[in-house]
């Protein structure tokens, strides 16, 4: 069998090609089914610009292990909202071993540089608009600990970054419990639980969601970002979800995305674990990143088609190794306090990929 050099070339391209998008800055919602917020005014409006994800899911309930789970890719063992301390990797330590930078904007967090706020939450009477829970790096001591904690910032921080042109690579960004769309028992009128006030909730951050994502995807600072709005799970107040579908909306825009797209393969939140890992070369926390399916940004050359809004609905597909409290635990793991992960050999899905075509390449020129 003969190949051209011209073939090999190629293969051996693709496995240096360079990464859809230099900067990752996801933004996280709350509690709301994806059929609620495909209902919205707005959110049904973006899918014309970025692909949307369908089939896309929380991985437990409530709101805290979602958090810890994007960027430790495992609950780490917690299953509630209650002040946790984990002593275990995170993305943050990927990242920089990558020589990559990261940041988590908040919302009127309290602290600054120099002035970790490790407080469960900010009180401004009954609101509580701040909430650790939200703010997942908090939860590593390994950061709130040390001068990492820096990287933690009040939102009002983004735009001064941005014009001193110092915006990291990673970026999370929470807004307060009004804008994120939790609510925050500011809706006197209607029962928290009540339909009534998750239909309130929700359309105060749809009218949030109208002015913030317009002002920076289209902003020419962030033209190689991948912007990735999601939410953390499914409204369990209103629908009882006691088989965990967890159906949550998830919309990927910018850099590297087929627009007007839409994608109805099965993910939840360690696909962005994965992504990261594929596109950037990270090497894995080795939890669930390892086993997820990263999500698949489609082809950006390809011209954009009209995109209809009305809801999807899905069924949960079963679960597979390393879905949540599926995956294996390590020795001396211990729910909330966990004990590192130990060293795992430096390794990632984009260096497979790049491992797989030069052998590919290398056997093609044997023959």
């Amino acid at each position: 069998m003969q190949f051209s050099l011209a073939t090999v070339a190629t293969l051996v391209a693709l496995a240096n090609a360079e990464p859809r998008f230099k900067r990752f800055f996801q933004i996280i919602m709350e509690n709301t089914d994806f059929e609620v917020a495909m209902k919205q005014t707005f959110m049904p409006t973006l899918a014309a610009q970025g692909r949307l994800f369908t089939n896309m899911h929380g991985v437990t309930h409530p709101s805290q292990p979602n958090y810890i789970a994007m960027i430790a890719g495992d609950t780490m063992g917690v299953n509630g909202d209650y002040f946790v301390n984990i002593t275990a990797s995170c993305i943050a330590d990927t990242l920089e071993a990558a020589g990559k930078t990261w940041a988590s904007y908040q919302e009127l967090y309290p602290g600054s540089a120099g002035n970790c706020y490790t407080a469960a939450e900010m009180i401004d009477g009954d609101l509580h608009l701040y909430e650790r829970k939200h703010n997942p790096f908090m939860s590593f001591t390994s950061i709130h600990e040390t001068s990492r904690c820096d990287n933690i910032k009040n939102a009002n921080e983004l735009d001064k970054d941005i014009a001193a042109g110092k915006v990291a690579d990673y970026v999370l960004y929470a807004p307060d419990q009004i804008n994120d769309g939790h609510g925050a028992n500011y809706s006197k009128a209607f029962d928290y639980k009540s339909p009534e006030n998750q239909a309130h909730r929700i359309a105060v951050a749809d009218q949030w969601l109208s002015t913030f994502i317009p002002k920076y995807i289209n902003n020419p600072f962030f033209k190689d970002t991948l912007f990735l709005l999601t939410f953390d799970e499914s409204n369990v107040d209103v629908v009882p979800d006691p088989n965990n579908i967890n159906h949550i909306y998830t919309i990927a825009i910018g850099a590297g995305v087929e627009k007007g797209s839409k994608d109805d393969t099965r993910y939840d939140h360690y696909s962005q674990l994965a992504l990261l890992n594929k596109e950037w070369g990270l090497k894995p926390l080795g939890r669930n990143d390892t086993y997820a399916v990263a999500f698949d940004l489609g082809n950006p050359s390809k011209p954009s088609t009209p995109s209809t809004s009305a809801p999807c609905t899905t069924t949960d597909a079963p679960k597979t190794k390393g879905y949540g409290t599926d995956a294996p635990k390590p020795t001396g793991y211990n729910a909330a306090t966990t004990t590192a992960y130990g060293s795992k050999p430096i390794y990632s899905s984009a260096m497979a990929s790049s491992f797989s075509v030069l052998a590919v390449a290398a056997f093609v020129l044997a023959l």
